[in-house]
């Protein structure tokens, strides 16, 4: 994440201005707001970077929220949930739209971070995902909310639990974005103690933290996808979403679920591409291997980068026997480094590395277009990626 400094020379002087105003923020008079290239950028630095109390951290707080939005994956969310695209379009870059948004449009730039909340864990520990009836309506009126919300409490065993919904997309890889409705729900924690300094001595104040869950509703596959750190209550939360906000019955079962095969790699594999996605390279890096006949154990090759060959090249080189004992091992994952060619005016190149546990683990999130690319796409073609 980008520090303070970092940030404030990446994104327009006016969003600066307007932000310390809206925060009260008092500068010394003679500070001039100037487009001058950074140079009014570098000494609001100076200044702010000395300041403390309410304001100032206030200030502070308010760019990490921006800061972690901008980037590839917070764009995509800002736009998908925006009440109005065009004026982000207008934004210099990614730093300046989610800045906008959130000076702006604080409900789009809220909505957004709800987005990427549910969209980052998905296909993860904390998620599940289930079958429903197509093109229902998710109903919004107070008694549904209601309803739903006190059933949802006596499920978790909290005292409140707060839902806001709200219509989004998720991008996806070749497709028109996947029209979404997604309740996201503020739950109370247990309380607990924090320690702060009060009148120059510790103090004990009691807090309850909230925490996030999401659930979300596809009209067009009829899929209900809830993220949620209670494995338990996952599949009951769907259940009351389609009976309090949908008025259905509950989901019929559970979405196709991601399954990775590894066994094809025990020997030398070829990861085609097409020249049109701009990949330059694709390896191996990494393989870990669990010996047939001793499951408590584990056999680590990784290749480094400047190192010879293939991976299968390092196996036949240390295992005993060669490349051809790899039958005798399991591979229980393998690390790719996938490397796209430098974009246009840039003279770096994107580097992707994907991490494949045999089951249903990856690290792949698909919430950029090469993650999309790599992880809809091309983990089928290769043919480590099937739904079961």
């Amino acid at each position: 994440m980008a520090t303070l400094k970092q940030f404030v020379r990446r994104v327009p002087i006016a969003l600066l201005q307007q932000h310390v105003e809206q925060t009260c923020l008092m500068l010394p008079p003679e500070f001039e707001w100037q487009d001058d290239g950074g140079a009014s950028a570098k000494r609001f630095f100076a200044i702010v970077d000395e300041y403390d109390g309410v304001p100032a951290e206030r200030f502070r707080l308010d760019i990490d929220r921006v800061a972690a939005m901008a980037d590839e994956v917070g764009d995509g969310a800002l736009y998908t949930t925006s009440s109005d695209p065009s004026a982000l379009h207008l934004q210099p870059s990614t730093a300046a739209r989610a800045y906008y948004s959130f000076l702006n449009n604080p409900s789009d730039f809220r909505r957004a971070e709800e987005a990427r909340f549910a969209d980052e864990r998905r296909r993860g520990r904390n998620w599940d995902g289930f079958v429903s009836d197509r093109n229902l309506t998710v109903h919004r009126d107070a008694t549904n909310l209601e309803a739903f919300q006190q059933s949802a409490s006596e499920l978790i065993g909290t005292g409140q639990v707060e839902v806001e919904i709200s219509d989004r997309g998720r991008r996806r890889h070749d497709m028109a974005d996947a029209v979404l409705v997604q309740a996201t729900m503020y739950v109370e924690d247990r309380p607990n103690e924090l320690r702060s300094f009060r009148d120059g001595r510790i103090a004990f104040t009691t807090h309850r933290p909230v925490h996030e869950a999401a659930i979300t509703y596809e009209p067009e596959t009829g899929a209900i996808e809830v993220v949620a750190r209670t494995g338990i209550h996952r599949a009951t939360l769907a259940n009351l979403f389609a009976e309090h906000l949908m008025e259905t019955q509950q989901p019929g079962g559970r979405v196709a679920i991601r399954q990775y095969r590894l066994e094809h790699l025990r020997r030398p594999h070829r990861f085609d591409t097409q020249p049109r996605h701009h990949i330059e390279d694709v390896r191996v890096k990494s393989m870990c291997l669990m010996p047939l006949a001793a499951q408590n154990e584990r056999l680590t090759l990784e290749l480094m980068r400047k190192a010879p060959g293939t991976i299968w090249d390092l196996a036949e080189r240390r295992l005993y026997g060669g490349a051809s004992r790899l039958a005798d091992y399991l591979i229980t994952r393998i690390t790719l480094i996938v490397r796209f060619r430098p974009r246009l005016g840039t003279g770096r190149a994107r580097v992707l590395p994907i991490t494949v546990t045999a089951g249903t683990g990856c690290n792949i999130k698909d919430c950029t277009a090469e993650e999309r690319l790599i992880g809809e796409y091309y983990m089928r073609a290769w043919g480590t990626l099937e739904d079961v």
